[in-house]
């Protein structure tokens, strides 16, 4: 089993902090020791000074040398401190700090080394003295250990305080995390109750306690939710009204065979009416099957287009003028089959009760788009317009000339979330409005 999201999330928390941290720790290290070693340098800078300034000649010739009092840091009186200076002209050493001895330094030797070998930080500088005579070379050093030692305390507390800020950042990484990830809990604990059957959809409330990107993903499982209860529910419907407009021509058919006399007319007939209505239920699945997924983008006038030459070639025999008055370049959001399953069966429709004409149209509306249908047939009666739409009620029980077309637009019109409606034509027959949102219109 794969790790939880969360459990990711900390661990690639924990390794960048555990990845950053030492980087950063290493050039604050490094800026701290270039700061301990500038300061450093300018203390030596300042006493080199300061040497320079008090050295004396000697009373009787210019080969020794003397200062005027020592220099202040008591260092320099220390046997071995570490803290040297040396005053030199060409190879002779002529005046050395108390704390030196006996000892003398090679000014001119890399790295530089005390007595004891212990390394050293130097300060050199070549001095014209007002007596004349070549210039003596003044040496200044300190020891390089009081820099590492500095440094190291440093670098002890920088890990320390680095150490402590990463355990605190993982922390605080994975309490962000889990209260981050808190919606997504709740919204797996709400599928968890759908699958079970304890409730039909996600609650409500969830919706509104949920962040806003959140909100969305739950407002769309539960439209995914209805519109899998309702292919559910409208396949337990299809299955009942199959039994049910089954039930009367079998019991026919039994009726024939345990008779004396097979009345072979009746049989066909039987079986006509059996056939008609298995044909009918499986268009209504096929219609109900193909919008069960992910919808596409259909082209109005390249999808429409086919459909209406298809229709015109029907019905050419009669004369019929069908216009089509289609916009480029605009589409909107159904399967392509769909969509000509629907012109194609509202078409057929409006051409049969047609006299002479019949015109497809779209129009463009601040709330959607809506496709229209028009025919200059006899119509229907106002009254009857929210019959025919109603389920179970066929457009052949009201007017001569359709069948099972009109059923299967309504199917998927429902199915797709389309608005279907019926009114008087300006052309003077019956006028069929397809109405699709402002998101399934969307170019």
């Amino acid at each position: 089993m794969k790790a939880p999201l969360s459990r990711r999330l900390v661990v690639v928390a924990a390794i960048t902090v555990a990845l950053l941290l030492p980087v950063a720790g290493a050039l604050l290290s490094a800026a701290f020791r270039q700061s301990v070693e500038t300061g450093f340098d300018q203390r030596l800078e300042a006493l080199l000074t300061t040497l320079a300034g008090l050295i004396e000649n000697g009373p009787t010739d210019d080969t020794t040398l003397t200062l005027s009092r020592p220099l202040a840091d008591p260092r320099f009186e220390r046997l071995h401190s570490g803290w040297y200076w040396q005053i030199a002209r060409a190879d002779q050493v002529l005046a050395t700090s108390r704390s030196l001895w006996d000892d003398r330094i090679a000014a001119t030797a890399m790295p530089l080394l005390g007595p004891r070998g212990e390394p050293l930080r130097a300060k050199q500088l070549d001095l014209l003295l007002p007596t004349g005579g070549s210039p003596v070379h003044l040496l200044i050093v300190g020891p390089q250990r009081e820099i590492e030692i500095e440094v190291a305390a440093f670098n002890r507390l920088l890990v320390i305080a680095l150490g402590s800020l990463g355990l605190l950042l993982i922390a605080a990484f994975a309490v962000q995390i889990r209260w981050g990830l808190a919606p997504l809990r709740r919204l797996g604990d709400q599928l968890k109750r759908v699958r079970s059957g304890d409730q039909p959809t996600l609650d409500t409330s969830l919706q509104r306690e949920l962040p806003g990107d959140l909100a969305e993903v739950a407002t769309a499982i539960n439209e995914v939710l209805a519109h899998q209860q309702a292919l559910i529910e409208r396949a337990r419907s299809a299955t009942g009204n199959l039994a049910h407009a089954l039930k009367q021509p079998l019991a026919a058919l039994h009726l024939q065979l345990d008779g004396e006399k097979l009345d072979r007319s009746a049989v066909r007939e039987s079986l006509a009416r059996i056939g008609e209505t298995v044909d009918h239920h499986l268009s209504r699945a096929a219609a109900a099957g193909r919008v069960s997924g992910l919808y596409g983008r259909a082209s109005l006038r390249d999808s429409l287009l086919p459909i209406v030459e298809a229709v015109r070639s029907i019905h050419v025999v009669r004369g019929l003028t069908i216009v089509a008055e289609l916009p480029a370049g605009r589409s909107v959001r159904i399967d392509v089959q769909d969509l000509q399953e629907l012109a194609g069966n509202l078409l057929d429709n409006a051409a049969l009760a047609a006299r002479s004409e019949v015109r497809l149209s779209v129009i463009d509306e601040a709330d959607g788009l809506l496709m229209l249908i028009d025919d200059d047939g006899p119509g229907i009666p106002d009254a009857a317009h929210a019959l025919v739409i109603e389920r179970g009620v066929r457009l052949d029980e009201q007017r001569p000339g359709s069948g099972l077309g009109l059923s299967i637009v309504r199917d998927l019109a429902e199915l797709h979330g389309l608005a279907l409606s019926l009114s008087a034509s300006p052309l003077g027959g019956l006028r069929v409005g397809l109405r699709f949102s402002a998101s399934q219109a969307q170019a």
